[in-house]
C-alpha cells in the first residue's frame, strides 16, 4: 500500500500509477432547485404562549429532513376529492437546477376520473403553474429542458377525515379553581398542574407546578405526597420537603419511585412512593455541566421519561437538549451514584434546528419527551415547531412538522404544529399537546411497517379540541376544550390523560371504541400497491427510494404561466379507498447564488442521492445507471447539453453519462480493464491510467475532450465526430497532442514536450489547455499553434509555474512567478472566465490562484485560501482543507472544492469566504441533506452552465451521485 498525499491507496505497487490514485465516485452535485409545485394553503397564526415558561425567540430553520420534497397529494377515491399540500421550507436563494418549495410552485389538478377504456385506471389532470421570478425549463443558453416531476412511492392510505368523534373527553380531578385543596377528585384542586405520570399499580401522580408540590390520585381521592407547598429546597418526607416549580414526572419501574423535574429549582428529583424525596442530580445552578448527579447542572428541565432499565432521560427547556441519567453507584438516594450525560443537542445551551447524531443535532426548546419499549425518544421541539425522534444512540430525525407555525394535519412533512409541549408514546402511536393552540394532536404510522425516519411516513390528525379556542367544555374531541394543555401519560388501559394547567384540571382522553390510535382504516382491503401507469421514465435512486418514476412535462414556463395538463394514470385495485404522494418538480433556471451550510455543517439546501452505479461493488459495465460499474473515477467533466465524461481511471477508460444516467464507454477496452498507449477510433484506443478530463465545444459543433493520460505522461484530445451517436466509441477518435511517453519536464511541440504524471486538465475559452503534474509539481499550458488540432506538432507546450529544474519538480508552497512557485502534489485545476487559474494543492492543503498565466515568465501564483491541513470554514487562510484535489468554478466565480481528507464539498465565495456544501466529515455514502449527506474522499469535480455540480467519490471510485438545490422564492 503506498501514500500519497496523505490518503492511502490499496492499488498497485511501488512506482505504479495507480498505487498513488485516490478512488472516487462521482457524486452528482447537480446544484438543482427542485420546484415545489403546489396549491396555495393558508398559513395559520400563532399566539405566544400564555403560560410562565420563557420562550426562545430563535428562529427556525429550514428542515433538514432525509427527503425534500415540493408537495404531497391525497386521493380519496370514494369521493374522488384530490387535495394538494405544499411542502414548505424557508425562502432561500440557490443557483442552477432547483428544488423549489413552499410558494415557488403551485399544482392545479382536476378531480379523480376514470380512465375511458379501462375502469381499473383513474386519472387526474394536473398543470403546474411558476410562481417563482424567474423561468424554468430551459438552460441559461435557452435550450429547453423541460420540468421533471418524480414520484414518492404511492400508499394507500384512509380517506383525510376529522377523527375528534371518535374520542371523548372527561374531566379527571379539579374543580377548575386554583387552590391546593385534597379530597376526592371533584372537590381537590390544583394551582397550574403540569405533569402526570402513572405507576405499576394505576396510581396517578401530577405535578402541581404552581403549588411546589406531587400530587397523588388514588381510588378517587387526591392526596399530597410531597412538597410543602412553598417554593424552595429541601430533601426530606412528605411535606419536609420543598420543591421549585417541579414540571416533569416519571416512573422508574426499577426501584419503583419517581423522577421529578424542577423547571425553576434546575435539579432532578427522586421522590418514593411514601414520599421520600431526595437529590439524583444538579446543583441548583443553572448550567451545562455533566458529571456525576452532584456535579452536573441543568437549565430549566421540563420533561422526564425512563426506560425500562432505569435509565432516566431529561429533555431541558433553555439547555436546548436531551440528557441521560445513569444510575452507576448503588444508592439511588446518593446523587454521587449517578453520571449525567449529553445524549444528543449543544452541549452550550444552543438553540438551533438540526438534524444529526448526538451533540451534532440541534433542538429549541425540547418542552418534553416519550420513550418507546425499544428505548426510542420522541420530542416535542417547543419553538421548532416539530416533532423529533432520537434512537437510543442519539441520532434525531425529524418525524412531523415543517417548522412553520399553524395547526394544519396532514403527512409528517406537511404538518405544522404552533407550539407542540407534551408528547405520550401509546399503542405505536404519540399523542401530543398543543399548549398555545388548546389541542391534542395524533400522530401514527401510515403503514404498520413504513419507515420510521421518514416524516412522509407519519400521519398527523388533530384529536380533540379547536385550534386557538380554549375552554374547559367536555365532550367529543369536537366539543372539548382545553386550556393551555401541557404534559400528558397514558394509564394501562392506553386511556390518555393531560394536565390541563389553566383549568387547573386533570383531563382524561379515551376513545370511544377500540384503543388509540383512532382513525385508521378498515375499509382498505387490498394488498396490492397503487401504481403510476404512465410514466416517462424512472430515476434510479434518490432520497425518495430506488426506481421511481417521474412524469416530464415538456416546456418552458415563464413567471406566472401555467402549463398544458398532463394526465397522471393510476393503477387503483379493488378496495383502495384513498392513496397518497409526495412529488418533487425538478428544473432548470438561471444561476443565483449557491447554498452553504452554517460553520463546520453543510447545507441543508443540498440534497445528495445516488445517479449512477452503487456503492460499494466496483467493475466495468455500461448500461442504465443502476447497472453501470466504475472503478477509481478520478476526473469528470460535464459538456453543454448535460452529458457527464468521466475518467475511470482503474478501467483505463473515458466513459459518457446521459442526463438521464444511460453510461456509455467511448475510449478504451469495452467491459475488460486493459492499460496501454494506442490512439485511434474510441473502441482500438488504449489507455493508462486517465486522470483529468476537460470539455470544450469547437466552432463547429464538435464535442473535444481533453484527457490526462498520466500513466502514458501524456496529454491526449479526443473528438466525437458531427452530429455522430455519442454512445458508439467508433464515433470518437483518440489522438495524442502532448507529451512522449516518457516521464519529463521539457517544453517544446507538443511531440517533443515531456510531462511527468498530468493530473488535472482545464480548458480556456480561447482554447488553451492547461495541466498540472502531480508528481511533476507543475502547471503547464498547451497552446494551439494552428493546423490540425490532432497533431502533436501543432501544439506548443510552455511552463505556467512551479519547479522545472528537475523531471520531479521540487515542492513547496512558495507563492511567486513561474518557476520560483512552488506546489506540493498539485491535483485538480479549473480556470475562470477571466483566464485566471485555481489549483488544488493537495499535499499543501490549499487552494492556489495563478494570475497573468501568459505572462513571458510565467504566472503569478499566490494562496486564495488554506493553510494547515486540517477542516475549518472561514476567510482565505483562516479556512483548513485536508487534501483538497478536485476543484470547479461557476460562471458568478464560485469555486468548489472536493476536501477529499475531510469527505466533504467545500464552497469558495468571490471574496474568499470558504463554506461548506456538504458532508458531515465521516466517511460513508449515505444520501439526503447535505447536512447529513457523508461522502468517502471526494476528488474530482465539474460544474454545467447552469450550476450542476458532479462529484468524483467513494472508496472506489464506484458509484456517480447527484447533490440537487433547493429553492423556496416564490411570489403568492
Amino acid at each position: 500500500m503506498k501514500v500519497c498525499d496523505g490518503v492511502e491507496f490499496p492499488w498497485g505497487g511501488e512506482g505504479s500509477m495507480k498505487s498513488r490514485i485516490v478512488s472516487e465516485v462521482v457524486v452528482g452535485l447537480a446544484c438543482l432547485a427542485v420546484l415545489s409545485l403546489v396549491a396555495i394553503v393558508g398559513c395559520g397564526g400563532g399566539k405566544s404562549p400564555s403560560h410562565p415558561i420563557p420562550p426562545s425567540n430563535l428562529t427556525p430553520e429550514f428542515s433538514s429532513s432525509r427527503s425534500v420534497a415540493t408537495a404531497r397529494f391525497h386521493v380519496n377515491v370514494k369521493t374522488r376529492q384530490v387535495t394538494v399540500t405544499p411542502i414548505s421550507g424557508e425562502n432561500r436563494s440557490v443557483k442552477g437546477r432547483l428544488v423549489l418549495t413552499g410558494t415557488a410552485a403551485n399544482f392545479t389538478s382536476s378531480t379523480l376520473l376514470d380512465h375511458p377504456g379501462n375502469p381499473g385506471i383513474k386519472v387526474i389532470r394536473v398543470s403546474l403553474v411558476n410562481r417563482w421570478n424567474l423561468p424554468i425549463g430551459q438552460l441559461p443558453n435557452g435550450t429547453v429542458v423541460g420540468i421533471r416531476v418524480l414520484f414518492s412511492s404511492i400508499t394507500g392510505v384512509s380517506a383525510f377525515s376529522d377523527i375528534r368523534p371518535t374520542v371523548t373527553v372527561t374531566t379527571f380531578a379539579g374543580t377548575g379553581s386554583s387552590g391546593a385543596n385534597d379530597g376526592y377528585v371533584n372537590s381537590a384542586t390544583f394551582i397550574y398542574p403540569s405533569g402526570v405520570a402513572f405507576d405499576s399499580a394505576g396510581n396517578l401522580y401530577v405535578t402541581d407546578y404552581g403549588g411546589h408540590r406531587v400530587r397523588k390520585i388514588q381510588g378517587g381521592f387526591v392526596s399530597t405526597l410531597a412538597g410543602s407547598g412553598s417554593a424552595g429546597y429541601a430533601n426530606g418526607v412528605g411535606t419536609a420537603a420543598s420543591f421549585n416549580a417541579p414540571f416533569g414526572i416519571a416512573y422508574n419501574p426499577v426501584d419503583n419511585s419517581l423522577v421529578v423535574a424542577e423547571l425553576s429549582g434546575h435539579r432532578i428529583r427522586r421522590v418514593t412512593l411514601d414520599g421520600r424525596v431526595s437529590l439524583i442530580a444538579g446543583t441548583g445552578t443553572a448550567g451545562d455541566t455533566d458529571g456525576s448527579g452532584d456535579v452536573a447542572q441543568f437549565r430549566q428541565p421540563s420533561g422526564v421519561a425512563v426506560g425500562n432499565d432505569g435509565t432516566i432521560y431529561v429533555s431541558e427547556a433553555l439547555g436546548h437538549r436531551i440528557r441521560k441519567i445513569v444510575l452507576t453507584g448503588s444508592d439511588p438516594t446518593n446523587p454521587a451514584h449517578y453520571t449525567v450525560t449529553t445524549l444528543a443537542g449543544s452541549t452550550t445551551a444552543t438553540a438551533g434546528f438540526a438534524d444529526g447524531v448526538g451533540t451534532a443535532a440541534r433542538f429549541n426548546v425540547p418542552r418534553s419527551l416519550a420513550i418507546a419499549p425499544d428505548g426510542t425518544l420522541y420530542v416535542a421541539d417547543e419553538n421548532n415547531r416539530r416533532i423529533r425522534r432520537v434512537s437510543p444512540t442519539g441520532e434525531v430525525v425529524t418525524i412531523a412538522g415543517t417548522g412553520a407555525s399553524g395547526v394544519v394535519d396532514g403527512s409528517g412533512d406537511v404538518a405544522r404544529f404552533q407550539a407542540p409541549y407534551g408528547i405520550v408514546w401509546v399503542n405505536g402511536a404519540l399523542i401530543v399537546s398543543e399548549a398555545s393552540a388548546h389541542v391534542l394532536r395524533q400522530i401514527r404510522l401510515k403503514e404498520p411497517n413504513a419507515s420510521e425516519v421518514r416524516a412522509s411516513s407519519w400521519l398527523v390528525q388533530t384529536l380533540a379540541g379547536s385550534a386557538g379556542s380554549s375552554g374547559s367544555t367536555d365532550g367529543s374531541g369536537v366539543d372539548a376544550r382545553f386550556n393551555v394543555p401541557r404534559l400528558l401519560a397514558a394509564d394501562s388501559s392506553g386511556n390518555i390523560y393531560v394536565a390541563d394547567a389553566y383549568n387547573h384540571k386533570i383531563r382524561r382522553i379515551a376513545p370511544t371504541s377500540g384503543f388509540f390510535p383512532v382513525g385508521i382504516a378498515t375499509g382498505s382491503t387490498s394488498l396490492e400497491p397503487v401504481q403510476l401507469a404512465n410514466a416517462d421514465g424512472v430515476v434510479p435512486s434518490s432520497d425518495f427510494g430506488t426506481n421511481l418514476p417521474f412524469i416530464f412535462y415538456d416546456e418552458v414556463l415563464m413567471p406566472g404561466q401555467v402549463s398544458s395538463p398532463k394526465e397522471w394514470w393510476f393503477i387503483v385495485p379493488e378496495g383502495v379507498t384513498a392513496f397518497e404522494f409526495t412529488v418533487r418538480v425538478e428544473t432548470e433556471t438561471q444561476g443565483l447564488v449557491p447554498p452553504s451550510g452554517n460553520t463546520g455543517a453543510g447545507s441543508p439546501l443540498s440534497i445528495v442521492r445516488t445517479f449512477a452505479g452503487i456503492s460499494g461493488p466496483i467493475g466495468f459495465a455500461d448500461g442504465i445507471a443502476s447497472q453501470a460499474r466504475f472503478a477509481g473515477i478520478l476526473g469528470i467533466a460535464m459538456d453543454a447539453m448535460g452529458n457527464i465524461y468521466v475518467a475511470d481511471s482503474a478501467n483505463h477508460a473515458i466513459r459518457r453519462i446521459s442526463p438521464s444516467g444511460t453510461v456509455s464507454t467511448i475510449a478504451g477496452n469495452i467491459g475488460a480493464p486493459q492499460s496501454g498507449d494506442v490512439d485511434g477510433l474510441g473502441s482500438i484506443a488504449r489507455l493508462n491510467t486517465p486522470t483529468g478530463i476537460a470539455v470544450a465545444t469547437t466552432s463547429s459543433g464538435e464535442v473535444v475532450l481533453y484527457v490526462a493520460d498520466s500513466g502514458n505522461h501524456k496529454v491526449k484530445r479526443v473528438t466525437l465526430y458531427s452530429w455522430a451517436d455519442p454512445t458508439n466509441p467508433d464515433n470518437w477518435i483518440v489522438n495524442t497532442i502532448a507529451g512522449t511517453g516518457t516521464a519529463g519536464k521539457d517544453d517544446g511541440t507538443g511531440n517533443l514536450a515531456t510531462f511527468n504524471e498530468p493530473y488535472g486538465v482545464a480548458v480556456d475559452m480561447w482554447g488553451n489547455v492547461y495541466v498540472t503534474e502531480r508528481t511533476g509539481n507543475r502547471v503547464r499550458r498547451l497552446q494551439f499553434k494552428g493546423g490540425d488540432p490532432n497533431l502533436a506538432s501543432n501544439w506548443q507546450v510552455s511552463l505556467v509555474a512551479g519547479d522545472n529544474s528537475a523531471v520531479a519538480g521540487a515542492s513547496g508552497d512558495a507563492d511567486g512567478t513561474g518557476s520560483s512557485a512552488r506546489f506540493n502534489a498539485p491535483c485538480g485545476i479549473t480556470v475562470d472566465r477571466a483566464g485566471n487559474l485555481y489549483i488544488a494543492d493537495s499535499g499543501n492543503h490549499r487552494i492556489r490562484k495563478i494570475v497573468n498565466v501568459l505572462g513571458s515568465y510565467g504566472g503569478t501564483v499566490s494562496t486564495l485560501a488554506g493553510s494547515t491541513q486540517g477542516y475549518a470554514d472561514g476567510t482565505g487562510t483562516s479556512a483548513q482543507f485536508n487534501t483538497p484535489r478536485g476543484i470547479s468554478v461557476d460562471a458568478a466565480g464560485y469555486l468548489y472544492i472536493a476536501d477529499t481528507g475531510n469527505n466533504r464539498i467545500r464552497l469558495i465565495s468571490p471574496t474568499g469566504v470558504v463554506m461548506t456544501i456538504a458532508g458531515t466529515g465521516s466517511a460513508g455514502s449515505v444520501d439526503g441533506a447535505g447536512n447529513v449527506a457523508q461522502f468517502n474522499s471526494p476528488s474530482a469535480l465539474a460544474i454545467s452552465a447552469s450550476g450542476n455540480l458532479y462529484v468524483a467519490d467513494g472508496a472506489n471510485g464506484e458509484v456517480v451521485r447527484l447533490i440537487q438545490r433547493i429553492i423556496n422564492a416564490g411570489s403568492p
